[in-house]
């Protein structure tokens, strides 16, 4: 909210999606799955949310608020802290519906024993991967 971005349209997507690690259609595919074997119910995942919640997960290191405060306007405006409005992106039971699930595309349950890192090993191996070879 309040970023203006003076760029072609489109410029910040194309890049993300050049940088992203890994296949993003494979990860919706599994975190999809994922969020199923949780909830059966649960609406199919599209490339256009995920990519809402990594945006929202990654603004939400940018204010001060957390939890539920940065998705649920107070009761009167605050002054200094204003709120962020993530509720005009998404629900907060998505955002928790995803969230629960983002890591089954890159957990590595083999080194769950020995590794402290792996649920998020490969995701980190791939991204380093993806930026020898995309970033200048």
């Amino acid at each position: 909210r309040g970023f203006k971005y003076a760029g072609r349209k489109g410029d910040l997507l194309a890049a993300f999606l050049r940088l992203y690690p890994g296949d993003i259609d494979a990860d919706v595919r599994k975190i999809d799955a994922e969020m199923k074997r949780y909830d059966a119910k649960s609406r199919t995942l599209t490339k256009g949310e995920l990519i809402v919640f990594e945006g929202l997960f990654l603004a939400a290191t940018l204010v001060p608020q957390r939890g539920h405060a940065l998705f649920t306007p107070p009761s009167r405006p605050r002054r200094f802290t204003p709120h962020p409005g993530f509720e005009e992106f998404m629900s907060r039971a998505r955002f928790d519906n995803i969230k629960r699930a983002i890591l089954a595309p890159c957990a590595d349950h083999a080194s769950a024993g020995e590794d402290r890192w792996w649920q998020i090993r490969p995701l980190i191996a791939a991204f380093n991967r993806n930026r020898l070879v995309n970033v200048v």
